[in-house]
């Protein structure tokens, strides 16, 4: 086990990024909190070494290790990934754990920490893990890149509410229902999207639903998602 760090407001940033998107790899916590990440990798994009892999800061690698040593974040680590002749392992995946969720109650109280994700140790099928480490790695690259493009500017799309097919699935504080349900031709249908966000521009607002298909979503069930959006679009839900 990893020694544990001396915390630093990032190492928090991090833990609530991760509570937020739930599975993030290095390179996704870099775009998020490391902002010299775009220069160094088109300096290595237009450089020699463009042509192979480009590797994150290694003391973002540092800090989560410190972060792992004193409990705060769990570590997924993935399966081989087979390309048509070499062989490498895809990037591990940090998950915020329980610890991690009240450091951050007790650093941060300005935040909901009831909207958080963390994570327990449970066995995890493949093909779900995939699917929710796809969902975060757009969270993590549609959030950074609205920071990025409205850097300094007075009026500027703010990303919030994000909420993924779990945290939606989740009952609320008080067993609420996260998600809504619509009637269609008869049928009781959940709209339960692969990931919910608020874009808001001043006092504008308009929530996006995001699906993602690895080509795994039987035709059957897409047909039903159909079906729900139809229903939902324009109705009092």
């Amino acid at each position: 086990m990893p020694a544990p760090i001396r915390l630093q407001s990032r190492d928090l940033d991090m833990l609530y990024s991760l509570g937020v998107g739930r599975y993030l790899t290095v390179q996704a916590l870099e775009w998020l909190h490391v902002p010299t990440w775009r220069a160094r990798w088109q300096a290595h994009r237009d450089s020699d070494q463009g042509k192979r892999g480009y590797y994150p800061l290694p003391n973002l690698y540092r800090r989560l290790e410190g972060l792992r040593g004193g409990g705060y974040v769990a570590v997924i680590r993935r399966t081989v990934d087979r390309a048509t002749v070499t062989f490498s392992r895809q990037a591990d995946l940090y998950a915020l754990t329980e610890a991690g969720a009240e450091l951050l109650a007790a650093n941060r109280p300005q935040l909901d920490v009831d909207e958080l994700v963390w994570e327990g140790q449970r066995p995890r099928a493949l093909q779900t893990l995939e699917h929710t480490a796809l969902i975060a790695s757009l969270y993590a690259a549609l959030r950074a890149e609205l920071e990025h493009y409205f850097a300094g500017q007075a009026d500027r799309l703010i990303l919030s509410d994000w909420a993924d097919d779990r945290r939606l699935a989740q009952a609320g504080p008080a067993g609420e229902r996260r998600y809504d349900q619509v009637r269609a031709e008869g049928d009781d249908l959940p709209v339960l999207p692969d990931a919910t966000f608020v874009l808001s521009l001043g006092e504008r607002q308009r929530r996006y639903f995001l699906e993602v298909d690895r080509g795994t979503r039987p035709l059957d069930s897409w047909r039903e998602k159909v079906r729900a959006y139809r229903a939902y679009k324009g109705s009092s839900e």
